[in-house]
């Protein structure tokens, strides 16, 4: 099976670039990134001439639409942050298989005369380490600034304020998210302040997985809706367990890193018979 990937990568994923390294780990499986912005859609399809094409209705374009309306391939449109009327259009134009889609039930409810599986966010251990200074106090992180953020500046003896994406004078850095992997466990705490969606995107994976405290701050209307996403994520621990975050780390690095999500597409795509190399 061959399989090529638009990178859709953004600030909240890397999903297109983790699958795309755990398939190439996969046997029977050949997998391509492909790059959007630079490789053309018939140059890129003609010459790697693929089984299943993954791309996400944010990259999707005029060219792609029609190449894959005349040509008999297993599409897979991601659809994570997609708005209804955005899912109607595909329906109507794009002929995929099936949607997958990162986000919860709870973040959003759409519908579709096509199936919508939920592969949720994960851990990216293909994320390289650099050298980075370790700092002392707290590192708040946002996607911009809001009043999360701001009580936390109130409360906190912090170190920086870490902006997730391009440039934003309000904070004392930007980063994306390949960046931020590499932040995580340079502070003594992580704070994630910004709302439901974002705290239930793969910087929670990552933040929990690799920081050395990591909490999440939510506007008061969706607090009450975390404890809902734990409990679909996690497992409940023994009341006599001594590390609970060292636990639920683990149940992390068991349960949610991107080798289980492409194992959990692969299945989607009926290869069910499949090692990945770790």
């Amino acid at each position: 099976m061959k399989i090529l990937i638009q990178n859709y990568s953004n600030n909240l994923t890397t999903r297109p670039m983790y699958l795309n390294e755990c398939f190439q780990r996969t046997n029977g499986v050949e997998s391509f990134l492909w790059n959007p912005g630079f490789d053309k859609v018939y140059d890129t399809i003609d010459k790697v001439r693929p089984d299943v094409v993954l791309t996400s209705y944010a990259t999707l374009n005029e060219d792609l639409i029609k190449y894959l309306n005349k040509n008999k391939l297993r599409v897979i449109c991601d659809i994570t942050g997609a708005e209804q009327g955005i899912v109607n259009q595909l329906d109507a134009m794009l002929p995929a298989e099936f949607y997958i889609t990162e986000n919860f039930e709870f973040v959003e409810d759409l519908q579709s005369k096509r199936k919508i599986h939920r592969l949720y966010p994960c851990h990216d251990m293909f994320l390289a380490p650099q050298d980075f200074p370790v700092f002392d106090g707290v590192g708040l992180v946002a996607t911009k600034e809001n009043e999360q953020l701001l009580e936390e500046k109130s409360q906190h003896q912090y170190h920086h304020t870490i902006h997730i994406g391009k440039g934003d004078e309000k904070f004392d850095m930007s980063v994306y998210i390949t960046l931020l992997a590499n932040l995580y466990d340079k502070y003594n705490q992580i704070v994630l302040c910004d709302n439901i969606k974002t705290a239930t995107s793969q910087l929670f994976f990552d933040g929990l997985a690799r920081s050395k405290k990591f909490s999440v701050k939510l506007p008061p209307e969706e607090t009450d809706l975390f404890p809902q996403f734990l409990k679909m994520v996690f497992e409940e621990e023994q009341q006599d367990v001594i590390d609970l975050l060292g636990a639920i780390k683990q149940q992390v690095m068991t349960n949610h890193t991107c080798f289980n999500r492409a194992k959990e597409l692969l299945n989607l795509l009926g290869k069910t018979d499949v090692e990945i190399q770790q």
